[in-house]
């Protein structure tokens, strides 16, 4: 009997290919989700709300501490002149309805203008007075209007913009008339210093003789005994909003990977 030799092979396992991912989706790249945008979005505005915040804390802080002239935060002094008889700015209307604590002695405290001829041998006057008793007062009178005061933020440099108004001389001299709610005449520096009321009114600086060219560095401010502690208030405000902003943007923008998931 003969015996055939069978040759077995083993077999070999056969690789198996890799399990087949799941569809590749944005969201699997990039883990951003609506709640992870809108966190990013919401910290961004609100942290643009907090340094608005924080700029006008700081500049309140920069006028408390550099602008202070006795007491009040003043403009630098700019040159204001006309060859007629006059100089009158625009209204400055307080309204009645506004809340009197906003304009009182608490928030803006009192009004002071600063005025100096630059003819030392000139007397100047400056007054204030009701927007109509103005009008009335200059109505035939030659002057100029302030109609604008151009200049930067920090209050360093004005540009004034005037109206050339025609008439004929005062009938009455300025330190005279019987208009005035608050008034300075003479030579020198002459400060005004005015409590705010409601009411439409008007500033006017002339020479006391109601004689004609008027030339005068003048500079105006307010007490604002809350600036202080608003600015601060501000300032700390703002510091905290970015703290909170700061952390929904980064909670909103870190990475968290998503696992794939695998086709079943």
């Amino acid at each position: 009997m003969s015996h055939s030799t069978l040759n077995t092979t083993e077999a070999k396992p056969q690789p198996q290919p890799p399990p087949t991912a799941g569809p590749v989706t944005a969201n699997t790249l990039s883990g951003w989700t609506g709640g992870r945008i809108a966190m990013v979005v919401v910290g961004t505005l609100v942290a643009l709300l907090a340094l608005c915040a924080m700029a006008c804390g700081a500049y309140g802080l920069w006028l408390h501490t550099t602008q202070r002239s006795h007491g009040y935060v003043m403009t630098s002094s700019q040159r204001f002149a006309t060859g007629s008889y006059a100089l009158a700015t625009r209204t400055l209307q307080i309204s009645s309805e506004v809340p009197s604590f906003l304009y009182g002695r608490d928030w803006l405290g009192d009004v002071r203008i600063r005025g100096e001829s630059t003819n030392p041998n000139r007397p100047l006057f400056i007054g204030i007075a009701h927007k109509a008793d103005v009008d009335r007062y200059l109505a035939d009178v030659a002057h100029s209007d302030v109609v604008d005061i151009s200049g930067d933020p920090f209050g360093t440099t004005y540009s004034p913009t005037y109206r050339a108004q025609s008439g004929g001389t005062p009938a009455t001299a300025p330190d005279r008339a019987r208009i005035w709610a608050a008034s300075v005449e003479g030579k020198g520096i002459k400060t005004l210093t005015w409590s705010v009321k409601p009411g439409r009114w008007a500033v006017v600086v002339m020479r006391p003789d109601g004689s004609p060219g008027v030339s005068a560095d003048l500079a105006a401010g307010a007490k604002l005994p809350a600036l202080l502690w608003v600015s601060i208030v501000l300032a700390g405000l703002g510091l905290l909003v970015l703290g909170g902003a700061a952390a929904l943007i980064y909670f909103g923008a870190r990475h968290r990977p998503v696992p794939a998931t695998a086709a079943g």
